[in-house]
């Protein structure tokens, strides 16, 4: 997706303030962990996104969507990137939060879609302030039967995350929040952002030359599930001379020293 549709996403999300619409007191954030994630961030994690899976008739569900920070990006991807109109953009989209105010405010920046009070957890447990409506609905996306066929389809091996590394895991999560993803990458290793921003070039211009097999990064690291390419400082220092011999519209030559010898 261009830089362009990106920005026009980012706008879309910068028209509602960041946490905002809704009085959050210190002991109610204490107790629901309601810090949601900002705009940059948003659209950096979802750079590293398959947008594949935004495609159209693609459903997304976020069961902990809090004021809709990546259903909106969701919703609007879907309407620039795919061509949807909004109506079909949200019949795709659903969002289950544990607070009322938060569900209200997620429905309204999205103009629609399904964004239930409910506990994603625990499906079938009536919430104070739940309507019939959402309970009934609960019950039948997170219904038993179906969260029991999804079990049995568990590929042998990859079993749930072991408990001693849950601590670990949401240091990772804590730390991407704060500062992206970039403050996770080792030493001497830089992220398609860092290394687009170092030798000024954007980062779909990075991911395409990876793609295209004229740099490919050297390593991978894991932030969660997710899986980051990064690039050492040889790399970096091999496309900054590379890119003072590109001509316009035209991408750059891989120097194989093989050749030279």
């Amino acid at each position: 997706m261009s830089n362009e549709l990106w920005n026009r996403v980012a706008e879309k999300l910068n028209e509602h303030s960041y946490m905002t619409g809704v009085g959050r007191t210190v002991e109610r954030v204490q107790a629901t962990a309601e810090v949601f994630t900002p705009t940059e961030l948003v659209i950096e994690m979802l750079q590293y996104f398959d947008l594949d899976g935004l495609a159209p008739g693609k459903t997304v569900l976020d069961p902990a969507c809090g004021d809709g920070q990546f259903l909106v990006a969701a919703k609007w991807i879907k309407v620039f990137h795919f061509g949807m109109s909004e109506g079909d953009a949200l019949r795709d989209i659903y969002g289950v939060d544990l607070m009322r105010d938060n569900v209200d405010l997620c429905a309204r920046r999205l103009g629609g879609g399904t964004v239930l009070m409910g506990n994603s957890l625990k499906p079938t447990l009536r919430l104070n302030g739940q309507t019939d409506e959402e309970h009934r609905l609960m019950c039948k996306l997170f219904d038993e039967a179906a969260s029991e066929r999804l079990r049995k389809k568990r590929v042998a091996g990859m079993d749930r995350t072991p408990k001693r590394l849950g601590k670990a895991m949401n240091t990772q999560i804590n730390q991407t929040h704060k500062h992206g993803i970039g403050s996770l990458a080792p030493e001497g290793w830089y992220t398609v952002s860092q290394v687009a921003d170092l030798i000024g070039r954007s980062p779909e211009t990075i991911k395409r030359w990876q793609r295209a097999c004229f740099y490919q990064a050297t390593n991978q690291m894991s932030v969660g599930k997710l899986k980051v390419w990064v690039y050492s400082d040889d790399d970096v220092a091999a496309m900054r001379e590379a890119i003072k011999t590109i001509k316009h519209g035209r991408p750059p030559k891989v120097r194989d020293d093989d050749d030279n010898s």
